[in-house]
């Protein structure tokens, strides 16, 4: 080095070697390259014999050093064969099996509980038994006499005209078949109401008032497979029409008004192939406007049309039982799988070495300055500086940019970081014991 601290090349060329460098066992052409630049060495070596000693230097790495292994001399430290494989992680093996050997168990039990659920659903049916009702209602309106225009009744296609309507008559049709013959209880009635409700709502109702046309009936029948309920009722227009309009005039209230017809019929029916009584409960419905000069009347039904089927379904099946058992088993074995793998994460985590936390973070975090030796390099004749962290040993190691030796002395309890330069080496030690303590 000149007085500036730069560096001095004394010619383009090395022409010489050390002594104590020719005569190492081992050296990388590299270093041998670097080390002849320094001040320590003012000899000059020749080009020629560079080559020499690099093409000898090939053949005694392959004859000594083995090709996983690098070898490098720091300073005039001994010669430390550095293995550059990366630390391994301290697995506990036991742990790795139990996860590899509970999941299996986990997925051939889910498997497992699944086609056996699968095969228990398939369930063995011993009869079926139908049912189906329908039902419709049609009217039709008779004028007064004081009319030339009408002859007769008017069908359900027209519009019909207030102040010719006299009797509206209609016809209810209720129907209930089934697959077999059964006994059966009903009860059935029909109901006319007049309902006065707020303008276009009918929702709001101001007033109503009802009346029976067919009284409530109970009935039975035996051993039938339909059953068929036809009632035809008639409703007296002009006497509600009436009744609206003496509302309107003492109420004195913007509303609108209607007639309703409701037929309603609930029943019970039961055979042989039910295990409990099949329960219908409809109702049909006829609108008849009041408030309109010209109307026309509509209809509406609870009845639900679609045919019906029960499955009379054999479960005494005992290979299917079993199957099913089996499933709930296989699935219950799955969760106490899952609270196991739970368990024994949270144990590992609880038991986990500190030091080995510790230990693997450093190496993986500056693992391009650190190498795993199978030797720490010679310290007899260095200058030692102990160190309280790896974060000084890393300032060091910034400055005088060396790689850092590690060994691990005591498995999972103690390892040695070395830094060497020259004559100098930094040193620190990191110990189970310390941690534990700094923790606590």
């Amino acid at each position: 080095m000149d007085k500036k601290g730069k560096r001095r090349r004394h010619g383009n060329s090395v022409n010489a070697i050390p002594q104590d460098i020719k005569t190492s066992n081992v050296i990388d052409i590299k270093t041998l390259v670097d080390m002849a630049e320094r001040d320590t060495y003012t000899q000059a070596i020749n080009v020629e014999d560079v080559k020499n000693e690099e093409e000898k230097l090939a053949v005694e790495k392959t004859d000594v050093i083995p090709e996983e292994t690098v070898v490098t001399k720091i300073n005039n430290a001994d010669d430390i064969v550095i293995d550059k494989q990366k630390v391994k992680f301290h697995i506990p093996f036991n742990f790795v099996f139990a996860y590899i050997g509970l999941g299996l168990m986990f997925l051939i039990f889910f498997v497992v509980g699944i086609i056996l659920y699968t095969l228990s659903s398939k369930t063995s049916i011993l009869s079926t038994f139908n049912y189906q009702e329908n039902g419709n209602s049609t009217w039709k309106v008779y004028y007064n006499a004081a009319n030339s225009w009408y002859d007769g009744a008017v069908s359900s296609d027209y519009r019909y005209v207030r102040n010719f309507t006299n009797i509206v008559k209609t016809k209810l049709n209720y129907g209930l078949s089934f697959s077999d013959p059964v006994s059966t209880s009903y009860t059935y009635y029909v109901k006319s109401t007049i309902s006065i409700y707020g303008s276009d709502d009918t929702d709001q109702v101001l007033w109503d008032n009802s009346e029976y046309l067919v009284p409530v009936t109970t009935s039975t029948s035996d051993n039938v497979s339909i059953i068929n309920y036809v009632k035809e009722v008639e409703v007296d227009y002009q006497k509600y029409y009436q009744e609206y309009l003496s509302y309107k005039q003492a109420a004195g209230v913007s509303s609108d008004a209607r007639i309703i017809i409701e037929f309603g019929i609930n029943s019970s029916s039961t055979c042989d192939k039910l295990d409990k009584p099949v329960e219908k409960s409809s109702k049909m419905f006829v609108y008849i406007p009041l408030n309109e000069q010209s109307f026309a009347i509509t209809s509406g039904t609870s009845i639900d049309a679609t045919k019906q089927t029960i499955y009379n379904i054999d479960y005494s099946d005992s290979t299917q039982v079993k199957e099913k058992i089996f499933a709930y088993v296989s699935f219950a074995l799955d969760i106490i799988i899952i609270i196991g793998l739970i368990a024994i994460r949270v144990y590992q985590v609880k038991t986990s070495n500190i030091f080995v936390r510790t230990f693997n973070k450093i190496v993986n975090s500056y693992d391009n300055v650190i190498v795993n030796v199978n030797e720490l390099p010679d310290l007899t004749d260095k200058n030692v500086i102990e160190v309280s962290s790896f974060e000084e040993l890393m300032d060091a190691q910034m400055e005088v940019r060396y790689p850092i030796s590690c060994l691990e002395t005591i498995p999972q309890k103690e390892a040695v970081f070395v830094l060497v330069q020259d004559d100098l080496a930094w040193k620190f030690i990191l110990k189970e014991k310390d941690l534990k303590k700094k923790k606590n």
